[in-house]
């Protein structure tokens, strides 16, 4: 799955640059995109057979109708093919996730550091154990440790990158939080991405 499932598309510049094309060399270019915007690091294999088997051409017309778009628009190296402009956006839009991110766990982080911890009460707990409380099965512990502000992963702010396209992550967080269900969810990274899910299927952009 595309890391950025949304692709930007600028109209004008676009037909300013294609106007000459045939309706077919244009679809040549618009699969290029596509391919290069879903693929790790905005980038394709400079390879005709991996170009044969995506655009369903054999080599012999990969090398006759694609090569040509190829050397018009793309950046050429020995192992990759680029599209400078459209490079230039993947990178924004990675540039404004890792920031968000950043900014979304440094945020809750401040808070969960600000929430005074209880003190555990050991004799109370298990008279008979002296170190209760500093044993993992101390549930007072648990719940000081915890808190009520739980940290989510990395993998999952880019799970729900994906799956929220052109919402904002850090709004969603927001909302799952303020609205109680980060409280709630005994395991905060499913919770999160379900409530992302359910948010983009009843409000599609």
């Amino acid at each position: 799955m595309a890391r950025f499932p949304a692709l930007p598309l600028w109209i004008d510049a676009l037909s300013m640059d294609t106007d000459h094309l045939t309706n077919e060399e244009f679809g040549i270019y618009m699969r290029l995109i596509i391919l290069m915007w879903g693929s790790p690091d905005c980038r394709i294999p400079n390879d005709d057979k991996w170009l044969s088997k995506h655009f369903h051409l054999s080599v012999e017309q990969i090398e006759k109708k694609v090569r040509p778009i190829i050397k018009e628009f793309c950046k050429v190296t020995r192992q990759f093919l680029t599209q400078g402009r459209l490079k230039d956006e993947w990178n924004l839009k990675l540039e404004h996730s890792d920031n968000q991110r950043t900014r979304a766990n440094s945020r809750w982080g401040k808070k969960k550091k600000s929430t005074p911890a209880m003190p555990s009460i050991p004799s109370l707990l298990n008279p008979k154990n002296k170190d209760s409380g500093n044993s993992s099965n101390d549930p007072v512990e648990k719940t000081v440790n915890g808190g009520d502000k739980p940290f989510l992963k990395s993998v999952t702010i880019e799970r729900a990158h994906e799956i929220a396209g052109q919402y904002d992550i850090g709004y969603l967080e927001n909302a799952w939080r303020e609205g109680g269900y980060a409280k709630k969810a005994r395991n905060p990274d499913a919770a999160f991405l379900g409530f992302v899910r359910k948010h983009v299927r009843k409000n599609p952009i």
